[in-house]
């Protein structure tokens, strides 16, 4: 489940929570920008790592919560070493927010934008020291050229780049900014037929920050119960969906039919804007779609983006739940690389990649 949903999941209950972000890192941290746990009296979802940095957050959360007067919002910085014993060394940035859902209006607006499958980011500008603005910016809204924060904001959709934090200048004083996606779209999975591998598969990506959209000609094929990321699509005609999804998406095709898997390898190595295709199966089947591609009509440069064999090497088991770890590995190196494509040199440098 990614966050949106745990936090519209806990507000939905009417008690009171504490969010923690992860509002910033530098050097090595156990987790990165966003990543986010909810404290109730209860219990905790959702984690920023574990370890001694999570234990002294969540005392400090449950502590608001046990409070008459708590504040609403704090930002503290964690040196992992100095201050938490932990050999990862660097620092970590947490935002504290005391959330008492019916006064809260931003949250409107995280489940209108993800009711109506919008692109939206998640604002919060400001800390306890200079005031808390949250608001959400959604993809094709009109924004002043003055507002530098929204500015960003939609610049970031544009590039599906995932949370990050930023300043912008009020009056002398710099503002920290962090920037938060409400949708999983920079990591967009299609993945056709619905067996027993594809079924491993999908369970495999039940936990991460992604979205799966699962697509059979045998509607009835699929299970009653599916994961929060997952949606299902029965199609008459599975190659013909190909042209409606989205630019990036990482497509693995795994239907119980070869020639319906050549239909749909066809359709996506057409359309040449996809991060990643996948097929299942041996060297002797790729050597027989290569062949078959080609009378097709696609392009050598075409094939060479077909991936098949699928997933990383090493991994040789052939159960449906080896291949769904092997599979799943290699989608989140095919998402790591296509992250550090997008950042700049800069950005890059700061996560620690060349």
């Amino acid at each position: 489940m990614n966050w949106p949903d745990m936090l519209l999941e806990l507000a939905n209950t009417g008690q009171r929570f504490v969010m923690v972000t992860v509002a910033g890192t530098r050097g090595s941290t156990p987790r990165e920008t966003g990543a986010k746990m909810f404290v109730t009296r209860e219990g905790l979802t959702g984690t920023i790592g574990g370890g001694q940095l999570e234990l002294e957050c969540t005392a400090l959360a449950v502590q608001w919560l046990n409070s008459d007067k708590p504040p609403e919002t704090c930002r503290r910085t964690f040196t992992l070493g100095a201050d938490c014993g932990q050999c990862c060394g660097g620092v970590a940035e947490i935002l504290f927010e005391q959330i008492e859902p019916s006064s809260v209006g931003w949250i409107d607006e995280v489940r209108q934008a993800c009711e109506q499958g919008r692109e939206a980011v998640l604002v919060t500008a400001g800390d306890s020291h200079t005031g808390m603005d949250k608001r959400v910016v959604v993809s094709g809204k009109e924004i002043s050229g003055r507002d530098i924060a929204g500015q960003q904001a939609l610049a970031l959709l544009a590039q599906k780049l995932p949370p990050v934090r930023g300043t912008v200048a009020r009056g002398k004083l710099q503002i920290p900014v962090l920037y938060e996606p409400l949708q999983s779209g920079h990591f967009e999975i299609v993945l056709f037929g619905a067996g027993h591998v594809g079924s491993a598969v999908t369970a495999s990506l039940a936990a991460l920050d992604c979205r799966v959209l699962w697509v059979d000609n045998r509607s009835d094929i699929f299970p009653d119960t599916l994961p929060a990321n997952v949606s299902v699509i029965g199609a008459d005609n599975p190659p013909a969906l190909v042209g409606s999804m989205n630019p990036t998406a990482h497509y693995l095709v795994m239907t119980h039919s070869h020639a319906l898997d050549l239909e749909i390898c066809a359709a996506i190595l057409s359309r040449k804007d996809f991060a990643y295709c996948g097929l299942i199966g041996s060297q002797s089947k790729r050597r027989r779609f290569e062949k078959r591609l080609r009378a097709l009509g696609i392009t050598a440069d075409g094939i060479a983006r077909l991936t098949c064999p699928i997933g990383i090497a090493g991994i040789t088991g052939k159960t449906p739940a080896e291949i769904a770890v092997a599979v799943t590995a290699e989608l989140l190196i095919e998402r790591e690389k296509a992250l550090a494509a997008s950042l700049t040199p800069a950005a890059r440098r700061r996560k620690g990649w060349r």
